[in-house]
């Protein structure tokens, strides 16, 4: 669980997490757009959330406003979904 910045490019979603228990602590993930599965997206106690499956591991990303959600979904999610059609 973290503080998250993403950004997108043609195959690849780069994800990177701060760690809120260790501000320190930073991973950086690759995810192939083609590798991406099982997404879905709800409300979870109000606040807008996406998530799925890459490569066993479960991403879950909750926004609580200024937009992202938006460009995440509208972007993002346009790409995932491209890739498997």
């Amino acid at each position: 669980m973290g503080y998250v910045d993403y950004s997108l490019n043609d195959d690849e979603l780069l994800v990177k997490v701060l760690d809120l228990k260790n501000l320190t602590n930073k991973q950086t993930y690759h995810l192939s757009l083609k590798e991406i599965s099982d997404v879905s997206k709800e409300e979870y106690q109000g606040w807008k959330k996406i998530e799925f499956i890459h490569r066993g591991l479960e991403f879950v990303f909750i926004w609580s406003g200024f937009g992202e959600y938006d460009y995440f979904k509208r972007d993002a999610l346009s790409q995932i979904v491209d890739n498997h059609l």
